[in-house]
């Protein structure tokens, strides 16, 4: 079974409490027991089931953003509570080439099924590529979209664009373009 860190899982955490008291009550409420445990019990360095975690970022998605559910909008204000931190300095000096490709070599910090890898960079655009993870599902790649989005803005990059794979479990690509 594959698994994920729940690093993110912390700032979901953080985001909801936000929200205040009733609302993360009404949160918790939507949980079955199991997601309820991950939301509540993860640390950054647990490792989750993959499909648990994708089940509860759409359950999150919904919540905090009903009218869209939308992972990847979600996964991008995660990405940022995390950059914007302890990670901060190390956005802000590098290129933007040079995050995308880190982005890929740290895959495996956080996945442990899948490669992960950065090809056909130009200077203004790339592919981050994942392969031999068939089953990975759409909420984590959707969260890989949000994820790479806010790496993108945090480096300054200007009209960034990313396309999110077609269903290929061959090889997740999502075409990473700015100028």
């Amino acid at each position: 079974m594959a698994r994920v860190k729940g690093t993110d899982i912390v700032s979901l955490r953080t985001l909801i409490r936000q929200q205040g008291l009733q609302a993360e009550q009404d949160f918790l409420n939507r949980l079955p027991v199991a997601l309820r445990g991950i939301f509540l019990e993860t640390s950054p360095m647990t490792w989750n089931p993959v499909e648990l975690q994708a089940e509860l970022y759409e359950v999150a998605a919904s919540f905090l953003y009903p009218e869209s559910g939308s992972v990847a909008e979600m996964h991008k204000v995660l990405a940022r509570m995390s950059y914007s931190s302890v990670y901060r300095v190390f956005v802000r000096i590098p290129t933007v080439d040079f995050i995308a490709k880190r982005a890929a070599s740290v895959w495996r910090s956080y996945y442990d099924t899948g490669e992960a890898a950065t090809e056909n960079a130009t200077g203004t655009s790339l592919d981050f590529v994942v392969r031999h993870f068939p089953g990975l599902p759409r909420a984590l790649r959707e969260a890989t979209t949000g994820h790479l989005a806010a790496l993108l803005e945090l480096t300054r990059a200007k009209a960034p664009v990313i396309r999110p794979p077609p269903h290929n479990p061959e090889a997740w690509v999502w075409h990473v373009t700015w100028a």
